[in-house]
């Protein structure tokens, strides 16, 4: 048999999530849409976004006023039945009716029967309920995570060892483990606490000791039992005070307040970070231990300096208050909801806006780049404009007028043809001439005389004179 968890499950609410997420969701997105589709009547991008969101916050309110007054609306918020959120809480109740099986958990978590496996399994077991029941509550969704990163790094701040450091991170996890029987209604009630209310709230502390006791480490249970003691002594459950509280349980105490002051819940809005800071100071030896509150100060990452932020805190101050109403009739989701309407917004821009033609001026320069504009300083290779006096000259011409005839002109008038404006070229270096030696004359042969003189025999002329033919006198 299937055992009934102390809340109300999400899953019959099917029908309900899909009508709220047709109508937050839906109905907005075909009406931007629509608005841009209608081709030159359609109105500007804003105008259509503007109109898709005021609908859509509208279709919010007015679902979450109807659903508010349903007394389902107690346990679940109209932001839970926008369908993804119905998803996501659908599945971590499915995980904490499996986790409190595996444990041997009854409908109220208390224990019936030694739990199977493992104590590490068991502890795993645990991390993953207590994450489960988070998930199932948008306002502590991601307490534990926090809260544990808080707790490493002021263990760290004190010296802690690390075991010590490892067994205090898993009490973090686990130490609201016991609000499994806890009603969502008292835990998301707005206004103040009955005495039955605050009763059942208080005993969660026991609860989850009592869960975490088959781990069989006496150090865990110990922190989450007393995790909600004072330094006074005015806490609960045992009212232990000053030394006699687990120092687990004091680090854990400040950093549980420290996250719960800095959150949204549903009977007040986040203090914010300075505030929250002023709050454990002003507590210090009344309801937290002085050395953990200097460790955890210490230990917190350097933020922006306030003066930096000062631009930006009124807005965001303003903003933060305006949600507050949102929150309390729940309208978590409208923040999706409005970033949906303004990607649908964005589609149907990129849709339905039509490509406007090149203008004249456009045209008219991409005419100046193809055949070259000097002004701009485009020239075109005389190759391309070549190419293009050739294709033109294959057009065919019209036969051409006789021209009268002309004188010949001299050599002197001869007209000259202007061509076509040309970049100047540089000028190329003239080679040096090269002169060449002038010949040498040949000597002109000597006139020899070859008549024979005086000193010579008859017959006999020069040397160079063939033999037998010198002159004769």
């Amino acid at each position: 048999m299937r055992q009934r968890m102390p809340y109300t499950s999400v899953k019959p609410f099917l029908p309900h999530a899909l009508a709220a997420t047709l109508v937050v969701y839906g109905v907005p997105m075909i009406v931007t849409l629509g608005l841009l589709g209608g081709g030159s009547a359609a109105p500007p991008l804003p105008v259509a976004l503007a109109a898709g969101l005021i609908l859509s916050l509208a279709a919010g309110g007015i679902g979450s006023w109807a659903w508010s007054r349903r007394v389902e609306s107690r346990e679940i918020s109209f932001g839970e039945l926008i369908l993804w959120s119905w998803f996501r809480r659908s599945q971590a109740e499915d995980r904490i009716e499996r986790d409190a099986k595996a444990l041997a958990l009854d409908p109220l978590g208390v224990p019936t029967a030694p739990p199977a496996g493992e104590p590490r399994d068991q502890g795993a077991t645990l991390r993953d309920l207590s994450l489960a029941l988070e998930v199932k509550d948008t306002y502590t969704h991601g307490h534990s995570r926090r809260v544990e990163r808080h707790v490493k790094r002021t263990g760290e701040g004190l010296g802690l060892t690390e075991s010590d450091l490892d067994e205090l991170a898993l009490a973090a996890a686990l130490h609201d483990v016991g609000k499994i029987r806890v009603p969502d209604r008292v835990l998301r009630k707005p206004g103040d606490l009955t005495i039955e209310e605050r009763v059942a709230v208080e005993e969660h502390a026991l609860v989850g000791a009592a869960m975490v006791a088959p781990i069989g480490d006496e150090g865990l249970i110990q922190a989450v039992r007393h995790h909600h003691e004072r330094w006074d002594g005015r806490g609960y459950p045992q009212g232990l005070a000053g030394g006699d509280i687990p120092l687990h349980a004091r680090i854990i105490a400040v950093c549980d307040a420290y996250d719960a002051m800095t959150s949204t819940r549903p009977y007040r809005p986040s203090l914010g970070h300075g505030h929250a800071i002023e709050v454990l100071r002003e507590e210090t030896g009344s309801q937290f231990d002085p050395d953990v509150v200097e460790a955890f100060i210490s230990t917190l990452p350097t933020r922006i300096p306030v003066a930096a932020m000062a631009l930006f805190a009124l807005p965001l101050r303003l903003l933060r208050e305006l949600a507050v109403p949102a929150r309390r009739v729940g309208l978590q989701s409208l923040a999706p909801a409005a970033g949906a309407v303004g990607a649908a917004a964005v589609m149907g821009a990129a849709v339905f806006s039509p490509i406007p033609a090149p203008a004249p001026a456009i045209a008219a320069e991409a005419t100046q780049v193809e055949e070259g504009n000097p002004e701009l300083g485009i020239q075109v290779p005389d190759q391309v404009l070549g190419e293009k006096a050739e294709r033109t000259q294959r057009k065919p011409a019209a036969e051409p007028t006789p021209a009268p005839a002309v004188e010949t002109a001299t050599e002197e008038e001869a007209p000259v043809e202007v061509a076509e404006a040309q970049p100047e070229p540089r000028p190329e270096p003239k080679p040096k001439p090269v002169t060449e030696p002038e010949p040498t004359p040949e000597p002109e042969p000597a006139v020899v005389d070859c008549r024979p003189g005086p000193a010579q025999g008859k017959g006999k002329g020069p040397p160079d004179c063939p033999r037998g033919r010198g002159k004769k006198g």
